[in-house]
């Protein structure tokens, strides 16, 4: 029974590596200083308008943006730490926000894990 189920989880596992993270990187970002919706949509749009943004969604409860870059779109300069400082210069605080568990395999499975530090 073992050895089946871990053959089977080795499957799923490169199924991941091969399909989605390899054309994305998904960061998550910490934001302070929203207090409205109306804030939210601003953020939300600074995002958007990035280059290589794919898609981006701030939650005013946690204060975090999700953000998820294509990995094309790093070539043109936008990482995660320049949406950060786009973000700053809007008035708010933001910084990335180290990668949580499921994260960090979509950054090495990029390969822009090491090329961001």
């Amino acid at each position: 029974g073992t050895h089946r189920d871990t053959e089977h989880f080795n499957q799923d596992t490169t199924a991941g590596f091969l399909c989605e993270p390899c054309a994305m990187a998904t960061y998550t970002l910490e934001i302070g200083g929203m207090t409205c919706a109306s804030c939210v949509g601003k953020v939300e749009r600074t995002l958007l308008s990035l280059a290589g943004v794919a898609a981006a969604s701030v939650n005013l409860l946690c204060e975090e943006a999700t953000l998820t870059l294509e990995e094309g779109g790093l070539g043109t300069g936008t990482d995660a730490q320049k949406a950060a400082e786009a973000v700053q210069a809007l008035g708010y605080d933001a910084r990335v926000k180290e990668a949580a568990e499921a994260g960090t395999f979509l950054m090495w499975a990029s390969g822009d894990g090491g090329a961001l530090k």
